[in-house]
């Protein structure tokens, strides 16, 4: 499900982040005026079809679902952003349909480096029967996660996380259904490097300096596997999405081409490979 606005503009995709919805991140119209705007839930939020699903979905599941939105919105090339979990779609959409795409904006990317734990709780039927008894006792929950924290084995915003989204039943399953949906659908990011290069698609990545959940260890591959794109560092966390962040980013870009320029304001920092070093 999505939400658009109602022009002939040149046409970009938003593929949000897990938790968000296209209903709650209606102030991305007044950010873009310049393009017609389609926000697009994640899996398993606002009203997204794949609600209540459980097996995996396929490549030409995305395919599907894709071909679909382009041609009912009849759209022939788009400009794309994508944060957090969305990276994974914009990945995706690029490697399916890259003569489609004329630029790629990815801020605080998921699927760069793949998280072990959620590969483990994807592909094992064992771990998911753990996880999901674990879920289901929050007593014992909550005090791993005091103890990790405790002993500085988790970071207070993964553990933030942890109990935002396992408050009750139905959190927790739709964590733990997110991932087995998106199990197969895992982009090769060198893949997409090479396809974006091959297709001279623009890549701008967008990352916060103060990110604890897309780490310095994914900006470094990151710069590692596609040294000649853009990459800009904000003074920020992981909400990149925040109106008056994306408002920073975006006061130093040519509205023409919505790549950021290298501007000296201590809130916009454009960091090269020695900075990550």
């Amino acid at each position: 499900s999505y939400l658009l606005t109602d022009n002939s503009a040149p046409p970009l995709l938003i593929f949000l982040g897990f938790g968000q919805s296209s209903e709650k991140q209606q102030h991305l119209f007044e950010l873009f005026p310049e393009n017609r705007v389609l926000i697009i839930d994640p899996l398993l939020f606002g009203e997204s079809d794949y609600i209540g699903i459980k097996k995996s979905i396929s490549t030409d599941d995305l395919n599907s679902v894709f071909q679909e939105l382009f041609l009912k919105e009849n759209i022939q090339e788009t400009g794309i952003l994508a944060y957090s979990l969305g990276a994974r779609f914009a990945m995706n959409l690029c490697l399916l349909y890259p003569d489609s795409i004329s630029s790629i904006h990815l801020l605080a990317p998921d699927g760069i480096i793949l998280n072990f734990w959620n590969r483990a709780i994807a592909h094992s039927l064992l771990i998911q029967k753990a996880y999901t008894s674990l879920m289901h006792n929050q007593k014992i929950l909550l005090g791993l996660l005091r103890l990790g924290q405790g002993l500085r084995l988790l970071r207070p915003s993964l553990v933030k996380f942890a109990r935002l989204h396992t408050k009750n039943k139905e959190a927790q399953e739709r964590v733990l259904r997110l991932w087995i949906l998106l199990k197969d659908v895992q982009p090769n990011f060198q893949f997409f490097i090479t396809t974006a290069k091959a297709k001279s698609i623009p890549l701008n990545f967008v990352f916060g300096k103060y990110d604890r959940v897309i780490t310095h260890r994914v900006r470094k591959k990151a710069m590692r596997c596609s040294p000649e794109s853009e990459f800009t560092l904000l003074e920020a966390g992981h909400d990149l999405m925040k109106h008056e962040v994306l408002e920073q980013w975006l006061e130093f870009e040519p509205a023409e081409t919505k790549n950021p320029r290298r501007g000296e304001d201590l809130k916009f920092v454009v960091f090269t490979i020695n900075d990550l070093s």
